[in-house]
């Protein structure tokens, strides 16, 4: 039976049976194309590199564990000034995995409350394939800001009308029942 993955912008697929007990380190730039599409996919507005490089270590039975370093370089739009804002990325990162196998055989009870402290939870690879090409973009889409803003531009509220003139008075439609009054 075969089965079919999901094509991502930067797919990059390591076989698990591949991966020796030492690890297997790799290094992948993207294309031209897969900038563009990486582009698209954060609506940036430029990928102009974007660059993987690390090791994948087995982790226990059906788990690794992919330690790597990201390097990319960005242009996002300014929130305030719509210039446009060049950012370069180099971020180190570790990422626990384990199979959808592994993860439906282990005891998991629900636990409705949330500890920040805890460590995350395995990401889960299909089959016998880790794409740490697309846990890489992922990675990236938290590297990125999320308004981004020049470290100059300042957001100047701009006063309204009614408020530049303060001396000016305007007509009130009630004021002709304050000359009802006795």
């Amino acid at each position: 039976m075969s089965h079919s993955f999901e094509t991502y912008e930067f797919s990059r697929m390591v076989n698990v049976a591949d991966i020796p007990s030492t690890g297997q380190g790799f290094a992948a730039k993207a294309s031209l194309d897969e900038c563009a599409a990486i582009c698209t996919r954060f609506d940036l507005s430029a990928v102009k590199c974007f660059e993987i490089s690390g090791i994948i270590k087995p982790h226990g039975k059906q788990r690794y564990q992919l330690e790597a370093k990201l390097v990319a370089e960005i242009v996002q739009t300014c929130v305030i000034t719509l210039d446009p804002i060049e950012t370069a990325i180099e971020q180190a990162f570790k990422l626990a995995l384990t199979s959808q196998e592994a993860s439906l055989q282990e005891n998991t009870e629900e636990v409705d409350l949330f500890d920040p402290n805890e460590e995350d939870p395995p990401l889960l690879f299909n089959e016998d394939k880790i794409d740490y090409g697309e846990c890489a973009v992922q990675y990236f889409s938290d590297c990125l800001e999320i308004y981004p803003r020049k470290s100059d531009a300042s957001f100047e509220r701009i006063a309204k009308p009614s408020e530049e003139n303060h001396e000016e008075k305007r007509d009130n439609p009630f004021d002709i029942l304050q000359k009802l009054k006795p």
